[in-house]
């Protein structure tokens, strides 16, 4: 092999390592190209199920505070339904009402909604309305004492208030059987009178002792 051929195989070497070493640095361009565009594929891509997530937690509060609200205007109506149908004025007695309302629901923990449901079935289980608003505290503390829903406590509180007491007999004995307590003569002023003293006297204040602990 002479001087000129080997320099003309070096200098084809050469001109393959420059060659090949330019694709080399294309190739790496186009890489770099490609994983920016991805990158802010992915960057938009994110960016755009990020709204959509939002979007989606927006609505759903919407739906949840819509239905609220309805629960809320449902409760409302029931209520005053209830209080006229008692020939009274829901509109003259409804700052009374808010206040009995905002007291138990403190009392008990629990929101206005769920108060004015107890309150409508006191109302229209005993069809008074003002014995009905005096005990509403009631309601909670024989709920929470005797581990019953809030509107079967508010039914037998009101049976109660009528003067039929002997389904609270299954929850406490000394209203069992109060023909024979208090005579089969008994009027149900008095009935109502002796019921609540002693549902007071076994179950008043348990939920506030229960806050308190």
């Amino acid at each position: 092999i002479t001087i000129g051929a080997t320099s003309t195989v070096f200098k084809g070497v050469d001109e393959a390592k420059a060659h090949l070493s330019d694709l080399e640095k294309k190739s790496q361009s186009t890489a770099e190209k490609m994983q920016s565009q991805f990158e802010r594929s992915s960057a938009g891509i994110q960016m755009a199920w990020a709204k959509i997530g939002a979007a989606i937690a927006a609505t759903a509060w919407l739906q949840s505070a819509a239905k609220d609200a309805l629960a809320a205007e449902e409760a409302t109506t029931k209520l005053q339904f209830q209080v006229e149908s008692l020939g009274m004025s829901y509109f003259s007695l409804s700052s009374e009402i808010d206040n009995a309302l905002q007291k138990t629901a403190e009392y008990a923990r629990v929101q206005d909604d769920d108060v004015k449901q107890s309150l409508q079935t006191l109302i229209f289980s005993s069809g008074k309305y003002k014995e009905s608003v005096e005990n509403l505290n009631l309601v909670y503390d024989l709920a929470y004492q005797k581990g019953m829903g809030m509107q079967e406590s508010a039914m037998l509180i009101g049976k109660a208030l009528s003067g039929n007491a002997d389904m609270l007999g299954r929850y406490i004995p000394e209203l069992r059987d109060m023909e024979q307590t208090l005579g089969k003569y008994a009027t149900e002023t008095e009935k109502t009178a002796f019921a609540m003293a002693v549902l007071k006297e076994k179950t008043e204040g348990s939920m506030e002792a229960m806050s308190a602990h």
